[in-house]
């Protein structure tokens, strides 16, 4: 039995210190709640200069985002979870005042 509740306990441990996650803190707690898509701002590769505006109320479903304080990030439409992912931070680099040119990693 104790072989048993060993293993038990080692998975344990393992699925619960595995994630890869980051807590919203800091700066990073703004983000926490759940958000609905309003509108999109569509821009012309390689230019600042706004194209067109993509409005939530000229389509059916309605989108939302959810960031919950653990690091858990989830998408729904229509109130229905599509979507569930763990938020990993990484520093992306872009060449300003053009946020929209040059990314990398």
């Amino acid at each position: 039995m104790k072989p048993i509740r060993l293993l038990y306990m080692a998975c344990l441990l393992f699925f619960t210190t595995s994630c890869k996650r980051e807590k919203l803190d800091g700066d990073k707690a703004e983000l926490v709640g759940r958000w609905e898509w309003n509108y999109t701002w569509v821009y012309d590769k390689g230019e600042s200069e706004i194209m067109d505006t993509l409005y939530a109320s000229d389509y059916a479903n309605v989108y939302e985002i959810e960031f919950i304080e653990k690091g858990i990030m989830n998408w729904y439409k229509n109130d229905k979870r599509t979507l569930h992912k763990d938020i990993k931070f990484d520093l992306v680099e872009c060449n300003f005042p053009n946020p929209f040119g040059n990314c990398k990693r």
